[in-house]
């Protein structure tokens, strides 16, 4: 009876032991979910902030572009108001242009319909 006693007393420490084991093992799994819980939210904060910096710079890089074809765009007009001869074509597109200034000139205009 003793050896029984014995061998259950000396099984239930083991036992107890084990559990304390796992209890502990759990424990620690917990806390390394919770710590990467925290490292991949603060993760997402960061790529959260990027995104915003990158749509950011995008909104200003287009209003900068949408400026500066705008400036361009009221340049071209003074600058029309200013020369009216600016408008005139340029020697390369009248020498690509000639034969239909030509019959505007001779009041001849091809006929649309006709092919030739």
């Amino acid at each position: 009876m003793i050896k029984r006693q014995q061998l259950m007393d000396g099984t239930k420490v083991f036992n107890n032991k084990l559990l304390e084991t796992q209890r502990l093992h759990v424990q620690d799994l917990k806390a390394k979910e919770v710590e990467y819980g925290k490292q991949v939210r603060a993760e997402a904060i960061v790529e959260e902030q990027r995104e915003k910096e990158k749509k950011s710079l995008a909104k200003a890089r287009s209003l900068q572009q949408t400026a500066f074809l705008n400036s361009q765009v009221k340049e071209q007009m003074e600058q029309a108001a200013r020369d009216p001869g600016a408008s005139e074509m340029t020697a390369l597109e009248a020498c690509l242009n000639r034969p239909l200034l030509v019959s505007v000139v001779q009041h001849r205009y091809p006929n649309p319909h006709v092919l030739n």
